[in-house]
């Protein structure tokens, strides 16, 4: 008889050692589903207040760990591109859409439709395909510093040529459109009210330029800066500058006759999201007439896209004003190009 030969005891030792350790750490490793519905952190492209009040709502309401990281639009789409191999963020929520539309075509956005976004929020508002819906719009528009309008001795402006006027040199607020959602929007609403015709709309930022002293890289500096005196237009959403003038500051808020340019407020799941089943709960509610009546309790007057949602009465409701046709996807497909002409182009040029 062939007998088998004797493993030595520190083999045998070490072998059942390790097999232990392997079958205790099956057992008590959690899945993704035990973890991915107690925590979501969220890319916040909104003021401060709505992303905090839709945080902290959303937080007490559901008891789900709820973070928050606010960046204006440009640099959010920088930071979820370089976060692509392992996302910090679960979901994206406020900021222009067309942002969106090209953090969707870089792979960075996941499809995710709920019940109430296929029902509910209008065509106009999301994407065909799933990858972001709307939350809230908000029109471009002139924030206007009473007081230096008087001193000035001019009209208030109500027309985009109106800003050309020679009084208001070096007293024309406007962000850097390479840098925030808010001041592309404005850049678009050229494009768009000169026929698509992207020369003509560089032109027009071409003359603007002698009225303006910086590009700052908030969306919201001009309208700040408006409210402080240290401008006499801000170019802003409506609702930046509704909500200065509520605070007392010397402002109010003007429509360019002409038409305008709008942000449609967006939401998206991100690709790759550590906590995906959170990330799809959170984006179930934010679409709710609830989560979007939120933002006017602090004093952000964004109009909501749910239409059982109600409107403030501070906010500027989107179907009773001359809106642009704001084609999101051609945008976004011209932004980066766009962005760098103006740049070269407005920023840069000598004359500034």
């Amino acid at each position: 008889m062939k007998l088998i030969p004797q493993m030595k005891p520190c083999l045998v030792l070490t072998m059942v050692a390790a097999l232990c350790a392997y079958l205790f750490a099956c057992s008590v490793q959690p899945t993704s589903s035990d973890t991915s519905g107690r925590e979501v952190v969220a890319l916040c492209g909104a003021s401060e207040d709505w992303c905090k009040a839709m945080t902290s709502t959303y937080k007490k309401e559901s008891g789900v760990s709820t973070s928050y990281v606010r960046l204006s639009s440009g640099t959010a789409a920088a930071r979820l591109a370089a976060g692509r191999v392992s996302p910090e963020f679960d979901v994206w929520i406020g900021g222009p859409a067309d942002g969106f539309d090209a953090a969707a075509s870089q792979g960075l956005l996941a499809r995710y439709i709920s019940s109430d976004t296929a029902t509910m929020i209008p065509a106009r508002y999301k994407d065909p395909s799933g990858m972001w819906f709307g939350v809230y719009t908000s029109a471009i528009g002139f924030c206007l510093n009473t007081n230096e309008i008087r001193k000035l001795a001019i009209p208030p402006p109500s027309t985009w040529n109106d800003l050309l006027n020679p009084a208001l040199k070096g007293k024309v607020g406007l962000a850097n459109p390479a840098a925030t959602g808010t001041a592309y929007t404005a850049l678009w609403t050229q494009v768009v009210l000169n026929h698509g015709n992207q020369d003509a709309a560089i032109g027009f930022f071409k003359k603007l330029s002698t009225q303006i002293v910086q590009y700052p890289q908030v969306g919201q500096a001009p309208g700040e800066a408006a409210g402080r005196g240290e401008v006499a237009v801000g170019i802003v959403y409506t609702n930046d500058c509704t909500l200065y003038a509520i605070r007392g500051e010397p402002v109010t808020t003007m429509l360019p006759v002409e038409g305008t340019g709008y942000q449609i407020g967006a939401a998206a799941l991100v690709a790759g999201a550590k906590h995906p089943v959170a990330a799809k709960k959170f984006l179930d509610w934010i679409v709710t007439p609830r989560a979007q009546e939120v933002p006017a309790t602090v004093q952000s007057f964004e109009a909501p896209t749910n239409p059982n949602a109600t409107i403030d009465k501070n906010s500027i409701d989107p179907n009773k004003e001359n809106l642009i046709d704001y084609d999101v996807a051609a945008a976004a497909k011209a932004k980066a190009a766009l962005t760098t002409r103006f740049t070269n182009e407005v920023i840069n040029a000598p004359h500034n």
